[in-house]
């Protein structure tokens, strides 16, 4: 299919009506990665094969990050430049990951907890709030796995299965709620809640969640 013309990035203050859509080329030969090869990128365009069909789709996207980006420049365009903005004027806001296994989603909200410069969306953004000085200001965080159909409460020190209760469109749920005043125990809150996920290798990341 012809791609369209990129369509331009919301202006701060407006309402979106769609999600905004990045992508993020992961480096070839990257740690338990599997590349599957034939993706063509052409400014904002993307053009990847369909599997087990002998054609290809392009798409276009907000933002192409290539290869050589770094956490922080994910951070900046994504973060810093727009769910910031929504945040700091009251709106809801979600970053969603989504790719193959391998791919690099849990990287990229997450970092590996190794280095500084590999810092998550997640924890950078934690620490730009708290960078911001509101008056205030505090974060109440949980930490929700879904792991073989059961929701399990990663925050607290013995996981505990999560019960979901949806009405009217609504999902609330039991999970613990912990509540900071500064960036650090919050991010020490989170490592911790980190190292209860369920992991095991597969074929294309050896820790994958």
């Amino acid at each position: 299919d012809d791609a369209a013309d990129a369509p331009d990035e919301s202006s701060p203050g407006e309402i979106l009506e769609r999600p905004l859509v990045y992508v993020r080329v992961r480096p070839d030969g990257a740690d338990n990665a599997k590349s599957e090869g034939g993706i063509k990128v052409d400014g904002t365009n993307v053009t990847y094969p369909v599997p087990k069909k002998d054609r290809k789709n392009t798409i276009s996207v907000e933002h192409v990050f290539e290869e050589t980006a770094s956490q922080e420049d994910v951070f900046q365009k994504v973060v810093r430049e727009q769910v910031m903005t929504y945040i700091l004027q009251g709106f809801r806001a979600c970053i969603f990951a989504f790719g193959i296994t391998g791919s690099g989603k849990s990287y990229t909200i997450l970092g590996n907890g190794e280095q500084v410069e590999s810092q998550g969306l997640l924890q950078r953004t934690i620490q730009d709030l708290f960078e911001q000085n509101l008056d205030n200001f505090s974060m109440s965080m949980q930490a929700i796995q879904l792991h073989r159909h059961r929701f399990e409460d990663l925050g607290v020190a013995q996981k505990e299965l999560v019960k979901v209760n949806s009405t009217m469109h609504v999902d609330k749920t039991d999970c613990s709620e912990h509540k900071f005043d500064s960036a650090a125990p919050a991010l020490e809150w989170l490592d911790g809640a980190l190292t209860r996920r369920n992991v095991k290798a597969t074929g294309g990341n050896k820790v994958s969640s």
